[in-house]
């Protein structure tokens, strides 16, 4: 892929045009996936029973699905790379599951971080302002300064996509580099500075491909999946190299501004 700087259009045209020519394995792929996945969850888990025995598969459909994840997203980079897409790429993509899985329990424990200062500034609110009684009184200005419990939930809202927007590229990063949870979350944050809108624009235009993919007869979700998962692979590497120009040109700069003049 040559370097192009970050678009949602390019983002989207280019990931089409590498999943077109590799079409076959990205949807077999998916499509095993998929039916290993409902297989054991339909075979094992039939009456969600929270016993031994539901742990133990939700345990392993968990590192199933977090094994395969880091695999695809090596397939998806060597396709962008313009390298063939092997299935070696699964077992490069294993060897950052330690990392990955360190990774996961920080977006946990950022997760439920958040969920616990919702929830105390929710009820503080609700007692403070009284809104759970003018809730009760179901007159409009009573309910207009119920209304304000309202706002804990925007900012609760808010921070959920801020954090998975600028920290969505972390999973990638980590496979692509050998850098470790923590650097990969600052990475992302980096190469996402400046982008969140476009990143949301992304994100809404991915799902509504997937949303027309599973319209059309259902196993076109395969095809699209296909194309979001490549061209997301796409996006990251132009927001890598912008990143990283950007970053080279100032620091060119830099150093010009320091050369005294001669005389």
């Amino acid at each position: 892929m040559e370097n192009l700087l970050f678009s949602v259009r390019d983002s989207v045209k280019t990931g089409w045009k590498l999943a077109k020519n590799n079409l076959v394995v990205l949807c077999g792929l998916i499509l095993a996936y998929t039916t290993i996945y409902y297989a054991v969850y339909f075979t094992f888990l039939p009456s969600n029973k929270p016993d031994f025995g539901f742990w133990v598969t939700m345990l392993f459909l968990l590192l199933f699905s977090v094994v395969f994840s880091l695999g695809f997203y090596k397939l998806c980079l060597d396709i962008v790379d313009g390298k063939d897409a092997e299935f070696s790429a699964f077992k490069e993509g294993l060897k950052k599951l330690k990392t990955y899985l360190v990774l996961v329990f920080i977006y946990l424990g950022f997760i439920i971080v958040v969920s616990v200062l919702f929830t105390f500034v929710f009820l503080l609110i609700v007692l403070v302002s009284g809104a759970h009684n003018y809730a009760a009184a179901m007159n409009p200005e009573s309910i207009s300064k119920s209304m304000i419990i309202l706002i804990p939930l925007a900012i609760f809202w808010v921070a959920i996509l801020l954090f998975l927007i600028r920290f969505m590229y972390a999973p990638i990063i980590i496979v692509d580099t050998d850098k470790g949870a923590v650097e990969a979350l600052k990475r992302s944050w980096e190469i996402t500075r400046g982008k969140f809108g476009k990143l949301v624009a992304l994100g809404i235009v991915f799902l509504l491909i997937n949303i027309v993919g599973f319209i059309a007869l259902i196993v076109g979700i395969f095809v699209t999946m296909a194309v979001t998962s490549v061209g997301f692979a796409v996006s990251y590497r132009m927001l890598a190299y912008e990143y990283d120009l950007k970053n080279k040109e100032e620091k060119i700069e830099g150093k010009t501004d320091t050369v005294l003049p001669a005389e």
